[in-house]
């Protein structure tokens, strides 16, 4: 559910309810490529920039460690909408 509303706020243009949104989910899903991607960009168009890079960073060796495995599949608070697209940008 925060998946999917950190979509919603950051479509809308709420960055920062997004951003916070993909930070609580990130505390409970560390390992999950798609929250460190959508963090990044977020992150990225709020001129976080290190914080950007560092997030891309976390998505990158989650992919390299399970290339594959999680990186289409939305956070277990989503997994009722699995067949969905999740990136947002």
């Amino acid at each position: 559910m925060h998946f999917q509303l950190g979509l919603a706020q950051a479509r809308l243009g709420h960055l920062d309810e997004a951003i916070s949104e993909f930070e609580n989910i990130v505390r409970f899903e560390p390992d999950h490529p798609s929250v460190h991607y959508q963090l990044s960009q977020l992150y990225q168009r709020t001129g976080r920039v290190e914080d950007a890079a560092r997030e891309m960073q976390k998505h990158q060796k989650i992919l390299a460690k399970n290339p594959g495995g999680l990186s289409s599949r939305p956070p277990s608070s989503a997994a009722n909408t699995r067949n969905r697209r999740w990136h947002l940008f």
